[in-house]
């Protein structure tokens, strides 16, 4: 395949995801799309890990759309037996449970990082760390608040509303619909730098001695929510997961009073996060008294 078709694919997958997501799918179907165009090569995609195997799967999906053998693609799936999961990993799972970083370690990791670097960019972290969001959502996130706060914001609910951004937040993948907040951590959001990128943060932290793990964030919170007590389902919610059980499509509606105990629990959270051994500086608009947060002379 010419050049010229290639660029067309690639102008195709922009259109319909991320420039990660793009570039991934790209680089899998130029690398791998024999397995498309000539079936005699497919039992090596049988060779590959589960994990790569997905990926490639992913990307000659999107090929066989772009170049009308999307038919021949099914057919393929279907006769090779081809899974899209990358089955049993439960084992996998438990490692990641107990055997990776610690939620107290990660919540460590966090007030340091907003304790050593200039406030805006530490309000950054915090706000990732108090809407659970993806590290891509958060400078999109905060974009919005600085361009369209009016749309984005309703303030009766207490909630940005992502979702009125499909675009932007309703990928096929990956999704947001919606982040608990209140006017503190509106207005500390817009004093957050607007479109700094993750390798730029990266390379300031790095300049510090400190390692990049923003992903930490998005643990921190739903842990922590966990722990306090709030059901899965809302932690999913908030987090853009939509369960396909039975329970969730059907039956679960939780009371607006969910979110309000979403929104003091994340209160408490903010003062552990920004709470130093001297004095601690608590930017929602709520007591210290009442979530006892000590603090020592």
């Amino acid at each position: 395949m010419d050049q010229e078709f290639w660029l067309g694919y690639r102008e195709y997958l922009q259109r319909i995801g991320i420039n990660t997501t793009v570039n991934d799918r790209y680089n899998y179907s130029i690398k791998y799309y024999k397995y498309l165009f000539d079936e005699n090569t497919i039992n090596e995609l049988l060779t590959f890990s589960p994990n790569k195997r997905l990926h490639i799967m992913k990307a000659l999906s999107s090929l066989s759309k772009f170049s009308g053998r999307h038919d021949l693609w099914k057919q393929i799936i279907k006769k090779y037996n081809l899974l899209w999961s990358t089955g049993d990993n439960s084992l996998s799972i438990f490692n990641k449970i107990v055997n990776e970083t610690s939620y107290s370690d990660m919540l460590k990791w966090l007030k340091g990082v907003i304790s050593e670097i200039p406030k805006p960019q530490g309000n950054l972290f915090i706000f990732n760390t108090l809407t659970g969001l993806r590290p891509i959502e958060v400078s999109t996130s905060i974009g919005i608040v600085h361009g369209d706060l009016e749309n984005y914001w309703n303030r009766e609910k207490g909630i940005l509303e992502h979702y009125k951004f499909p675009n932007e937040f309703i990928r096929r993948t990956k999704k947001v619909f919606i982040s608990v907040v209140d006017k503190s951590l509106i207005e500390l959001t817009k004093n957050c730098p607007v479109n700094v990128s993750y390798n730029a943060l990266k390379l300031m932290l790095k300049r510090k001695g400190l390692d990049m793990n923003m992903y930490y964030c998005r643990k921190v919170f739903a842990t922590y929510l966990r722990n306090e007590g709030v059901e899965s389902e809302i932690i999913d919610l908030l987090q853009g997961r939509i369960s396909s059980s039975v329970f969730v499509r059907h039956y679960y509606r939780p009371d607006v009073s969910k979110f309000n105990q979403v929104r003091e629990k994340l209160a408490k959270l903010h003062g552990l996060l920004v709470c130093q051994i001297h004095y601690c500086h608590l930017y929602f608009e709520l007591p210290l008294k009442r979530y006892n947060i000590i603090q020592t002379n």
